[in-house]
């Protein structure tokens, strides 16, 4: 949350996107209305990101003509404090293709088979999440004449008290002192810019002598520097110069040297070399590329980087899960490496109701686990010093979690990289990235909201009828009769009815027993003529009853057993009313 006014933010952000526009030889139109100005209770990070993310998109496919970003405020006639507003990016580049557009919301596996700029796509996921996170709906429409209209479209109630707290990211930075070393007049105002709009300190001069100075009268006021900003034009005996007064300096000893690049470089991060300055040593300072001109998002991934950073937001977070949970929040340790991507998750999160701990590793992982009680975990794959899947294993085998949900994030969809989630012992997979719906989805599949909802098995959950029926399987059965008939379509459909009657009966029979082989094997045998007969979510089911029966976890079977049920029961309802619609 901010106490900047939208009006602000909206501005500076079209503001920072000019210079790639004029750059681009595009005229770059905007409209905020005044109004825009009463709003400061909303979540500035997450606007600036969004805001961002479809107005780089916008200019990045539009060759010729303008980009107009057009927001429009009105308050609600019976409650002047509820304000509705829309923020549209407009652009006339070619417009998104039909294919596109319908899955452009979809996971990387719903989009296999889209060549049209599916990029496009991933960007657009990821700007969801964020009008998920704010609370705002995103539409992406074709122009009247061309183009593309983005639209955020939300609702704030401008009479909440606006918190005094900064987002996480502006609380960790705010005070930071930065120098930038550059005498490119216009990459520097840009750079200014976006540090400033995060309450960093920033102090820009035209060479290193200047910059040794300003760190050294830093340094004497008490005073650290956290970032050195520098053009990779400078010569290599400077810059060590410049190093070296930071490395002698203790008040300086966590700073970040951003090497600003015009073209590809080598960066070796830690005690090496960089390709510009190729012997330059950087002892205790980190040191990292950044290419111009530069785009809001890179800059933030890179200060993310910064040692102190990274410490100030992880602390936050373990401070704020330990101080806001309630007792009926499900507990949910968050197993992820990359900053910006626990931040994200972290958030969502929280907005649907979990209290986060995050550790950044799957030692971490087994050490938070060793230490407190859990309800979910959702594991990283791909970490340095131990990965989500040797973690898996240790929590199953080492800390004997075997019923404990362990859900794997990933960035890979094939049919093998699932097989080793559930080689592991991983209880479920989300394909990144993920939304907000998806992450609650399998929150509520796996743990139960509060310990009531536990105990009331005999409640009637909400059935989405779109949902339970795949027409392209059934649409392939009906192919198989001639012209006009319907025979082998019927003949397949009442086979189904029937077995699954026994076999339901069969698994029913073997929870009542306590029998986790006697489910794996059943539920195997249901889990391929269901999926045959285009019974897409029961059959998910039944793959969670197989390998839950191959974990031996027989409570786990019994709760998903009795969500299974209803859904088969309104299943065949549905395949039995097709059928005679056929018929």
């Amino acid at each position: 949350m901010t106490q900047k006014s939208m009006h602000e933010v909206i501005e500076l952000t079209v503001e920072l996107a000019a210079p790639r526009a004029s750059g681009e030889g595009l005229a770059l139109n905007c409209h905020i209305d005044s109004d825009f100005k009463k709003i400061s209770n909303f979540d500035d990070w997450c606007v600036t990101q969004l805001v961002s993310n479809l107005l780089n998109n916008a200019l990045r496919y539009t060759d010729e003509g303008a980009v107009e970003v057009n927001a429009r405020c009105t308050s609600q006639s019976d409650d002047p404090n509820i304000y509705h507003y829309d923020v549209s990016i407009i652009d006339t580049g070619p417009g998104i293709p039909s294919e596109v557009r319908r899955v452009m919301f979809a996971l990387p596996e719903q989009r296999e088979s889209i060549d049209a700029k599916p990029d496009i796509g991933v960007g657009l996921v990821i700007a969801k999440q964020l009008s998920d996170i704010i609370g705002a709906t995103l539409m992406i429409e074709p122009g009247m004449t061309g183009g593309t209209i983005a639209t955020i479209r939300g609702t704030i109630d401008i009479s909440e008290t606006p918190t005094t707290e900064n987002s996480t990211l502006t609380q960790a930075l705010r005070n930071t002192q930065a120098i930038i070393v550059d005498t490119d007049m216009a990459a520097r105002r840009l750079l200014e810019a976006n540090l400033r709009s995060w309450d960093i300190d920033v102090r820009s001069v035209l060479d290193v002598d200047s910059a040794i100075e300003r760190a050294r009268t830093a340094a004497n006021a008490g005073l650290p520097i956290s970032m050195v900003f520098i053009s990779h034009e400078n010569d290599e005996r400077d810059v060590r110069r410049l190093v070296q007064t930071l490395d002698d300096a203790p008040i300086h000893a966590d700073a970040m040297l951003v090497v600003l690049g015009s073209d590809a470089m080598l960066v070796v991060l830690g005690s090496d070399v960089m390709s510009t300055v190729r012997r330059v040593p950087t002892a205790g300072t980190t040191s990292i590329t950044l290419m111009k001109p530069v785009r809001p998002s890179e800059l933030y991934n890179c200060i993310s980087q910064h040692p102190h950073i990274i410490s100030s937001l992880r602390g936050s977070e373990k401070t704020d899960t330990s101080v806001t949970a309630s007792d009926d929040q499900r507990r949910v340790l968050l197993v992820e490496d990359n900053i910006v991507n626990q931040c994200v998750a972290a958030e969502i999160l929280k907005r649907i109701g979990t209290q986060v701990t995050i550790a950044n590793n799957g030692i971490e992982a087994l050490e938070q686990l060793r230490r407190a009680e859990f309800d979910f975990v959702f594991m990283d794959c791909q970490m340095p010093e131990m990965d989500g899947f040797e973690a898996t294993k240790r929590i199953r085998s080492d800390l004997g979690l075997k019923k404990l949900p362990v859900v794997a994030l990933t960035a890979n969809a094939l049919s093998g990289d699932r097989q080793t989630c559930i080689d592991a012992g991983m209880s479920d997979y989300l394909t990144k990235p993920f939304t907000r719906e998806q992450l609650s989805t399998m929150l509520d599949k796996w743990v139960s909201a509060t310990p009531e909802n536990d105990c009331d098995k005999s409640a009637n959950p909400v059935i989405d009828d779109d949902s339970l029926i795949d027409n392209d399987a059934l649409d392939q059965i009906r192919q198989l009769d001639t012209d006009g008939e319907t025979t082998i379509f019927d003949e397949i459909i009442n086979e189904y009815l029937a077995s699954s009657r026994n076999l339901s009966k069969q698994i029913e029979d073997a929870v009542l027993k306590t029998d986790p082989d006697g489910v794996s094997r059943v539920a195997h045998a249901l889990k391929s003529s269901s999926a045959a007969v285009g019974l897409a979510q029961f059959a998910r089911h039944c793959a969670d009853l197989e390998r839950l029966g191959h974990q031996g976890d027989t409570d786990g079977i019994e709760t998903l057993w009795g969500h299974a049920q209803p859904i088969l029961q309104r299943s065949v309802q549905l395949l039995s009313s097709l059928q005679n619609r056929v018929a």
